[in-house]
């Protein structure tokens, strides 16, 4: 594999350290730095980078702009950094959050505008995230990544959901989503087209622990229908999205209640295995199981059994998914009844729960 070329627009007391972290061992060229937005689409041109790296310390949301208008023009993949110490200076809880939900707001908002991943900015000397930052980097280099025009952020929370209640419907469908690498976006674009979907939505997304709030604080901004974070023993409600938290897998109990819990441990916690059993065990026939863009193969698995257990399945393509290792994991297995672009999963979800209703 050829060395990585990467650009990185950061702001101008942080950049010469990026700079310095990202070219240490020489398996990375930085091929061009700036602070000024109004760059970047000529270094783009000029220097043909490979990948982004996109500071979030840019002054008055300049980096998701830079990468809305990135994605928009020429598209490559773009890892966005965050300071969770800055941040912590301002009122956070020690853990990289405050009570102003800025920091996971702003890398959840990163992700939206096209972002393939969020994660901490390296400490100036410290050399193990300096070698943490430059692994991702070689990493993301290859995803895939597709155009994404540019458009007005949503409105306000549960965007423009409207019940569409029927008296006769007898069954409740459940719809369990699972995402990692380049998840958000995808999420927010399927959920974005459930409008009036009167189905449990069931969310599982490989998170950095310090981004989960504001993950959801992004989806119920963007989805049709509203979202809230899972809670354990709450009740699975018809019409609502409900989000794994952090480190807890999410199931759904035989009494369609939500259950939280650190078991099994495994690589993926939360797992889309672990949720996408327990509503094939639960729902059946009644269950819509949905497989989005990521690396490795959780969720394979459990859509399969989700399929055997007679319900709807749906993987993310190749062309449409940032990275093609969980959906194309499930498509091997036989997994996937159907292999969509991401602009057909929504439509292909409200069929699957209308088949249900009927």
């Amino acid at each position: 594999m050829t060395t990585p070329r990467v650009l990185v627009v950061a702001p101008e007391g942080v950049r010469p350290g990026l700079v310095t972290a990202l070219g240490t061992d020489r398996r990375i060229k930085v091929v061009g730095h700036t602070a000024a937005p109004a760059d970047v689409a000529d270094l783009i041109q000029r220097e043909q980078p490979d990948m982004i790296v996109v500071d979030l310390g840019l002054p008055s949301g300049a980096a998701r702009r830079v990468i809305a208008e990135i994605m928009a023009g020429t598209p490559l993949p773009i890892l966005a950094l965050e300071d969770p110490v800055g941040q912590r200076a301002a009122g956070g809880d020690g853990n990289g959050w405050n009570g102003s939900a800025r920091v996971t707001t702003t890398g959840a908002e990163a992700l939206a505008a096209g972002a393939v991943e969020v994660m901490d900015r390296p400490a100036p000397g410290d050399p193990v995230a300096a070698a943490r930052l430059r692994r991702r980097a070689e990493i993301l280099r290859g995803v895939s990544v597709i155009r994404r025009p540019l458009r007005a952020a949503a409105g306000g929370p549960g965007g423009g959901w409207h019940p569409a209640g029927s008296a006769g419907w007898t069954r409740t469908p459940v719809v369990a989503l699972g995402a990692s690498t380049g998840g958000p976006a995808a999420l927010g674009t399927v959920l974005g087209g459930l409008d009036g979907v009167r189905a449990t939505v069931l969310i599982v997304q490989h998170l950095h622990p310090d981004f989960v709030e504001g993950f959801v604080t992004f989806l119920a901004r963007v989805a049709a229908i509203p979202v809230h974070l899972a809670v354990d023993g709450a009740r699975a409600e018809p019409g609502i999205a409900y989000v794994s938290p952090s480190g807890m897998h999410l199931r759904l109990g035989p009494d369609r209640r939500l259950r939280l819990g650190s078991e099994p441990a495994s690589l993926y916690r939360p797992s889309a295995d672990v949720l996408f059993r327990s509503v094939a065990d639960v729902a059946g026939g009644d269950a819509v199981g949905v497989l989005l863009t990521g690396m490795g193969d959780d969720g394979a698995a459990g859509l399969l059994a989700i399929r055997q257990a007679g319900g709807s399945t749906i993987v993310q393509d190749e062309a449409s998914s940032a990275v093609f290792g969980m959906p194309g994991a499930a498509q091997r297995l036989g997994a996937a009844s159907q292999v969509l672009p991401l602009d057909r999963i929504a439509r292909a979800v409200t069929r699957g729960v209308a088949r249900v209703a009927t």
